[in-house]
């Protein structure tokens, strides 16, 4: 992986409507008010038994991992770069680039703004299937990724193939890129601190393999090893209890289904967690786990777990909602 991380302080440009139009002076807690409907993060204390470098990192309280839907770089933050005073050294987005469509139309980068919808562009999501991901890298709808290198000319194409006269797609979609103005807190976050402009996504597909990634180092269930895991874009675990013959198993499964607390052993993502191992470091405060609507963290099995034995009254609690993170903060 090929990481370049950019840190700002003292080499911005001093630019009045950047700080105007991205809030200036703020805050934490009105900060952290107005990204409450972001998503879950995961906020631990370091251990206090690691070996520490000479430097400021055990003055660090907590590390916060927030995890938001999938995007592009190039689609949040690709127009950052005018804000630093070496642009050259950004590696986001000069204008120039372009896709062509299925009839040889140059399809180039675009924003659009004033609109009632702009920020929920594209509305109609990119295909995700694996043969998909290779068209939008490679250019070539195929199940087995070619050997040379990503030409990255796909995504116009990729983009509109699933167009039809009763949900047509606008072309221009797949190439729109928000300005740092729309986007007003990750610009400011990525402005205030540092920002990594070739830190790629752990598996180029769709959301669950990559949170799977984030939370267990991978998206091949343990428990299946038949699975395919992501190179197929799903996450996967062993449903054979659904199909089972057995009467019993077949409920404790479908029930598994709707109850998590019930936990079939077959159901829940066995991949170990960054959750387990963190109960196994020492720490000083124990990690905790924010969510805001679905917690995707539940269909694993060290999680599920967890949540059982928070599901006495007198248990301590780690799975919380997101406003026990602004009471935290």
């Amino acid at each position: 992986m090929a990481v370049s991380c950019h840190r700002p302080p003292g080499q911005l440009v001093a630019d009045p409507e950047i700080n105007l139009r991205l809030g200036g002076t703020m805050r934490r807690r009105d900060f952290l008010r107005l990204g409450g409907s972001a998503a879950a993060g995961a906020l631990l204390a370091p251990s206090t038994s690691l070996a520490q470098p000479a430097s400021r990192l055990n003055r660090i309280e907590h590390f916060i991992v927030l995890m938001l839907e999938n995007r592009s770089f190039d689609s949040m933050l690709g127009m950052l770069g005018r804000y630093y005073q070496k642009p050259e050294t950004f590696d986001g987005l000069s204008g120039a680039e372009s896709n062509a469509d299925s009839n040889g139309r140059s399809i180039g980068v675009a924003n659009i703004c004033g609109t009632d919808d702009d920020l929920a562009i594209p509305p109609k999501n990119p295909a995700e299937k694996w043969q998909d991901m290779n068209e939008q890298l490679f250019g070539v709808q195929t199940l087995a990724p070619p050997s040379a290198a990503p030409t990255m000319d796909g995504f116009v194409k990729s983009y509109m193939r699933y167009s039809n006269p009763l949900q047509p797609r606008d072309p221009t979609h797949a190439m729109h890129y928000y300005t740092p103005q729309q986007v007003p807190i990750l610009s400011r976050l990525a402005l205030e601190f540092a920002v990594s402009d070739r830190w790629f996504a752990s598996a180029p597909c769709e959301t669950w393999p990559n949170r799977f990634f984030l939370h267990t180092g991978t998206a091949k269930d343990a428990a299946n090893p038949s699975a395919p895991g992501y190179e197929d874009n799903r996450y996967e675990y062993s449903a054979a209890p659904l199909l089972a013959n057995d009467w019993w198993s077949w409920l404790r499964a479908w029930v598994g289904l709707f109850i998590p607390y019930f936990e079939p052993a077959t159901l829940a993502f066995s991949a170990p967690s960054i959750f387990a191992r963190l109960d196994k470091a020492s720490l000083k405060s124990p990690w905790k786990l924010y969510y805001t609507d679905f917690l995707q963290a539940s269909t694993i099995r060290d999680v599920v777990s967890q949540m059982a034995r928070e599901s006495h009254f007198w248990a301590s609690k780690r799975i919380v909602h997101f406003d026990e993170f602004l009471k935290d903060c």
